[in-house]
């Protein structure tokens, strides 16, 4: 299966998480890092799988597919944070990425420990004062663990797949052909054909329709606009169309996943938090 686009409009997200099952492929905007405190698990990043256990972190930069392959009882803390809180870093996280992009026990300052339980701590206030005391203690992590990875330059293909997943991004509400994209981003419509088959495992039409799917998943669940709406909103030409596309990707119809979302909490503006035992990171 394709890797599926993950929309979350959290700007921060901080959340203890106890990984109980696989997580297919899957991408976002926003920098991901996870730090393990008991258990073990099983991560794959940019095709490349690693073994991680108590202690260890792993960092996914933006737009970089990834998924959790097999789990034993992994707890830990789950920070996701929007890569446009942290200007100073856009040029490392655009042009660069790991050679390896998980940190094992005592490769990394014990001050990410302290960073990451002083953000995890902190209770809701006025969200402006979070926000800023939040994205300092994460901005701190963040320094701290690329200054102790080793950075190499994003090959020509990651170069493209970055162009690719931003434009599809800003145009993915209207029809789109690959020609248009290669005459667009200026690449051959061949290489471009070929990229998305080895990144995404699919054709450009499946990958253009998972984003709608994944964006109109969004609008069922947090919003109250008709399917109709979210169809043509979402780029769909009809209603028809819609139903049968979103029943390929997410095995149910539009009306289904709504009724099976309510109740479900959305996802916060800035900061969760899970009953684990112990919160700390510790």
């Amino acid at each position: 299966m394709f890797p599926k686009y993950e929309l979350i409009s959290s700007m921060i997200y901080i959340v203890p998480q106890k990984h109980t099952k696989e997580y297919p492929s899957r991408f976002h905007k926003q920098i991901e890092i996870f730090y393990i405190k008991t258990g073990s698990l099983v991560v794959t990043i940019d095709n490349e799988d690693y073994n991680l256990k108590s202690g260890d972190i792993y960092v996914v930069f933006p737009n970089v597919i990834h998924s959790i392959k097999s789990v034993d009882n992994a707890t830990g803390l789950l920070v996701l944070a929007d890569n446009d809180l942290f200007p100073s870093f856009h040029e490392v996280l655009s042009r660069f990425r790991p050679s390896c992009p998980v940190l094992r026990q005592g490769e990394f300052p014990n001050l990410v420990y302290d960073m990451l339980n002083r953000a995890n701590s902190i209770k809701k206030t006025a969200f402006s004062t979070n926000c800023n005391v939040l994205t300092s203690y994460i901005s701190v992590v963040l320094g701290e663990l690329i200054n102790n990875m080793e950075l190499v330059e994003r090959s020509t293909d990651n170069n493209f797949v970055q162009q690719l997943i931003v434009y599809l991004l800003e145009n993915y509400t209207r029809e789109i052909s690959l020609e248009e994209v290669a005459k667009e981003l200026n690449y051959n419509k061949y290489y471009i054909s070929h990229i998305i088959s080895e990144t995404f495992k699919c054709n450009f039409r499946t990958l253009v329709n998972s984003y709608r799917v994944s964006m109109a998943q969004n609008l069922l669940v947090s919003t109250g606009k008709s399917i109709s709406e979210i169809a043509y909103e979402c780029g769909f030409k009809n209603q028809s169309s819609f139903n049968r596309i979103f029943l390929k990707h997410s095995g149910v119809i539009p009306s289904e996943f709504r009724h099976n979302a309510k109740g479900v909490p959305e996802k916060p503006v800035m900061y969760v938090k899970n009953n684990i035992d112990n919160d700390s990171v510790q």
